[in-house]
């Protein structure tokens, strides 16, 4: 057990390094073709595409930093309820309970 976790770690460590090694090739491959300018322009797209998709992903009570578990929200006796405190009362009741 404990040999194999020694390699386990010596694999994590050596595929780590490797996918460095790529990423940084890449990053001048991709300067070498379009310029600093380019890189900075591309760095930019991405961080807003990335602020887009993470604001699409949120569904209502699931983007909280309150984890809701569907079960018990949809058999909670206020489930169709639009009270913000009723609403709140259960999120944190949730969050105690798990």
């Amino acid at each position: 057990m404990r040999l194999s976790m020694f390699y386990s770690t010596l694999l994590l460590t050596g595929v780590n390094l490797l996918l460095r090694l790529v990423a940084t090739s890449f990053q001048v491959y991709i300067s070498g073709r379009i310029g600093a300018t380019g890189v900075g322009l591309l760095q930019l797209v991405l961080s807003v595409a990335m602020l887009a998709e993470t604001a699409g992903d949120c569904r209502g009570a699931d983007c909280g930093d309150v984890p809701v578990r569907r079960g018990a929200w949809a058999e909670a006796p206020w489930h169709d309820s639009q009270d913000p405190i009723q609403l709140y009362d259960l999120q944190r009741d949730l969050w105690r309970s798990g």
